[in-house]
Parts: C-alpha cells; structure tokens; sequence
C-alpha cells in the first residue's frame, strides 16, 4: 500500500489497526443493532475507535439480526415433545412446561413460574447479577433451568444453586440444542442481563415462544424488548435494578394473568424475521453502489 495511506487510515497507536482501515474506506458500516451502532461511537464501547466511527457515522448503519422461523416457532418445533402452540393458543405451553419439568426433576405447579436461561457463562452475559440475585429470585417462588457452560467459577455457582434448592433448579452444563428449544418452549421469564449485547437472538426466540424476557437496556436488547410491553428491562448494570424487574415480572406473573397472557400475545406478534433485516441490508447496499457510482461518474 501507498505510504499515504498510513497515518490516517492504518496507523493506530504506533501499530496498525485494519478495522480502522476498513472504517475509513468502506463505503458502509454495519454492525447488529442501531442501539450498539450508537454505543460503539462512545468511549465505553468503542475500544479506541470510537472517533473514527464517530467521523465516519454518515456510514454506519445497525440492523438487527434476523431469526429463521422455520427453525425458531412453537408451530413447528420438532423438539417440544410432539407439543405445539400458537398465539391464538397458548394452552400447549403449558403442557411443555410440565415435560419439561418432569425431565428435569422439578415439581409441577400452574402457579409457580419457571424461568429459563440459555447461555454462556461469561461476565458480558451480566452472570453477575444472576449470582447476587439467584436465591432472592428463588424465595419469590419461582423455579430456574439453567443451560450453558463457561467460566468455571460461574458454573460452580450454578452447581452449588441446584444443591442448595433442588426442587427449584435444574441445571445442564454444556451445549444441547434440543433443551434450549425446549427452555423457550416452556418456560414463562427469560433472563438475559447482559453487560452488552450487540444484538442478541435469545431474547428475539423467547418473544416467539411468548417466553417474556427480562433485560438490560443495551444492544440490540433495548432494540427488541419493551417494558411491560414484550417483557421486563432495567438500564444500570446493578443488581438492585436487575432484581426490581424480576420482582415486577413474576408479580405480574402472579398476580395479574389476564395482563401477562396479552403481554405474551405480543410478543408473539412481532416480525424479527432474517427476511426484514435482509431488505434493511438491501437498502444499505443499493445506497453504497449508488455512491460508488457517483464516484466513479465524479
């Protein structure tokens, strides 16, 4: 390359940095979300290249990641136990949750909610506030299925968890693509508390299922998921917070049904299809060929 090319577009900090580069020279930006496209020209998320996407943010678009619904529907699951469900009625839901509840060794009961977790178990994923608030989370009367793996410290927690209140948590450490379809399924609170979250698919497969997730407000999380509308958000990365919009969640759980089947009829409802986010980058691309056109005109 041009020595030219160096100081501006290359150099970062004595060293080179081809994401820089590729900042300065594309003709687009995306990443998976408009709420981290934003994040991502701050100090906090931005990882020193912040300024550069900030000069070049006429470029930068987000779009959400699309879900395939042939893989991710109630209608359709092949893995639900032969069960299936729509929003017009959700009555097999319910039927998933007691076989999920017997495969795993937890008591069946109409009113006691069962939340679900698919995950790694990793700081971003916001485990921590999982580990300060789990038992609280337990004594409001709730059981948790916990599946995924990660950093050992983590799943020694969730490990001592399913000692401490067997009855109320069950856990899989690993991967296992079946159990997560059957999580969505079946359970009713959806946790996902991440520390940041570019996109994130679970929380769009739990608005599917009519699982009601419970969030931070950040990525793509902020893009999908509405307070008391298709689940539970919080915005400050704290526990007290976190453990606020769970109370709330399981006591309209509890105590308000006829609000918390419409909240999931909602949920059902919307589009976060892989077919709209490709016309969003159709868009996106057909805008790029056009100024590379005038470019070349130029």
């Amino acid at each position: 390359m041009p020595r030219s090319y160096y100081t501006y577009d290359f150099e970062f900090y004595g060293q080179i940095n081809l994401t820089k580069s590729a900042i300065h020279l594309a003709d687009a930006i995306t990443t998976v979300s408009e709420t981290y496209a934003r994040e991502i020209q701050t100090t906090d998320f931005g990882f020193g290249l912040q300024d550069d996407l900030q000069d070049h943010k006429e470029n930068l678009y987000g779009i959400l990641n699309g879900v395939d619904y042939q893989e991710w529907s109630p209608e359709l699951d092949p893995y639900t136990y032969g069960i299936y469900y729509t929003a017009d009625d959700v009555s097999g839901k319910r039927r998933i949750k007691s076989k999920l509840r017997e495969e795993y060794g937890l008591p069946d009961a109409d009113d006691v909610p069962l939340i679900g977790m698919t995950t790694r178990f990793l700081e971003q994923k916001g485990i921590d506030l999982i580990t300060e608030c789990a038992e609280q989370i337990l004594q409001l009367d709730t059981q948790m299925i916990v599946l995924g793996s990660g950093e050992q410290r983590y799943q020694d927690f969730f490990e001592w968890l399913r000692r401490s209140y067997p009855d109320r948590v069950a856990i899989y450490s690993g991967f296992n693509n079946e159990l997560a379809h059957r999580i969505e399924a079946g359970a009713d609170i959806f946790l996902m508390p991440s520390l940041f979250e570019p996109c994130g698919l679970n929380q769009i497969y739990s608005l599917q299922y009519g699982i009601l997730p419970i969030v931070r407000l950040t990525g793509g999380l902020a893009d999908t998921i509405q307070d008391s509308v298709n689940g539970f958000t919080f915005f400050d990365f704290d526990a007290h917070y976190f453990f606020d919009a769970a109370q709330r969640a399981i006591d309209v759980y509890s105590k308000h049904p006829d609000r918390w089947k419409q909240m999931m009829i909602t949920a059902m409802g919307q589009d976060f299809s892989r077919e709209k986010s490709a016309e969003k980058y159709l868009v996106v691309y057909t805008k790029a060929l056009g100024k590379k056109g005038k470019n070349k005109a130029g």
